[in-house]
């Protein structure tokens, strides 16, 4: 069975920290970082890392946006095309989000 991909992308996520940390403190040693130090670099890390995902739902955001607004235009395109050939569009196309995506 698949694991869902929330679940996939935890442990993905928790990999990569870990990996990461491993990594660091081995260059941290070699460097001859002290605790603060390693916390402050860490919770630079963190904070870049929140950043990258906040940009990434934004983006995100965007691109949900701009297809809301192309399925505007297509409704409102098929609106006036139909008025102008006298003929009906049927109603399920022209509902605001009737359960389907907007892909």
């Amino acid at each position: 069975a698949m694991s869902p991909p929330g679940q996939i992308i935890r442990e993905s996520l928790t990999t990569l920290a870990s990996v990461t940390v491993s990594q660091l403190e081995e260059v941290w040693d070699e460097i001859g970082y002290n605790p603060e130090e390693r916390d402050s670099q860490l919770s630079a890390l963190v904070s870049s890392f929140r950043c990258l995902c906040e940009d990434k739902v934004a983006e995100e955001r965007g691109v949900a946006e701009t297809f809301r607004l192309t399925i505007a235009d297509a409704k409102e395109e098929m609106r006036n095309t139909s008025q102008a050939l006298r003929v009906d569009v049927d109603g399920i196309l022209m509902e605001e989000n009737n359960g389907q995506s907007l892909t």
